[in-house]
């Protein structure tokens, strides 16, 4: 968890120099707030603590307008299979049997045996059904 001590020291200084030096003394008008590997139950703790918390030092270095914040949170859970052997679904549910992506987005994976079989995906023939 990023506490409000390491907003204020650390995220701070550097929140003051991005905003008075890049943005002519204002922020960007959005943030992309990226944490990997949390568990499920710190889900909630980012947007209602962590987030706020950032929010919260921008209006104490009084910028006008405070940023939407888009939060991409990448979980713990690494068991999901895009490459089942030979069964439409596995029988504990846990295989991906469609796109984990937007119809528009070129697919990205992130196992080590998808980057090793340099699997070419034909993007042109998705379903957008679900």
């Amino acid at each position: 968890m990023v506490t409000t001590n390491n907003i204020n020291n650390h995220l701070g200084n550097m929140a003051k120099n991005w905003t008075l030096k890049a943005s002519h003394e204002q922020p960007s008008a959005r943030v992309l707030y990226i944490w990997d590997d949390i568990s499920e139950g710190q889900y909630a703790a980012v947007p209602e603590v962590e987030v706020r918390g950032i929010k919260e030092f921008f209006r104490k270095i009084s910028c006008k307008t405070v940023p939407k914040f888009t939060v991409v949170i990448v979980g713990k859970r690494y068991y999901i299979c895009f490459f089942p052997d030979k069964n439409p679904n596995s029988s504990n549910k846990n295989a991906a049997d469609c796109f984990c992506v937007h119809k528009n987005a070129s697919p990205v994976f992130s196992s080590k045996e998808e980057a090793k079989a340099k699997v070419k995906v034909d993007t042109t023939t998705t379903s957008s059904s679900n």
